[in-house]
């Protein structure tokens, strides 16, 4: 299991293994959306209304309003997870401080 932190500006570093299985590469446009306690990432998606950030030396940026809604902070303590057969990382949230 891989368990990060965000960084106090909201980004979220992803290992370039992590990258590499999923497919993400530098530059790449990603999707993120939350569903329930979970945070979803993607690089393709029909629903071009989702928040959209640009992959960057590895690392995400988690849009202002999902960390609102989520209640997650730079001391919430998150686990990044590959769902098998989908290029989808799922960052789940294992506590709220």
């Amino acid at each position: 299991m891989n368990y990060r932190h965000l960084s106090k500006t909201g980004q979220i570093f992803i290992q370039k293994r992590v990258l590499n299985q999923v497919g993400f590469n530098n530059g790449d446009y990603l999707f993120i959306y939350n569903v329930r306690e979970s945070i979803y990432i993607e690089n393709q998606n029909n629903n071009q209304s989702l928040n959209k950030c640009i992959l960057h030396n590895g690392r995400v940026s988690i849009p202002a309003e999902i960390r609102r809604l989520m209640k997650v902070t730079s001391e919430t303590l998150l686990e990044i997870e590959i769902p098998e057969g989908i290029n989808r990382i799922v960052i789940n949230i294992q506590n709220n401080i």
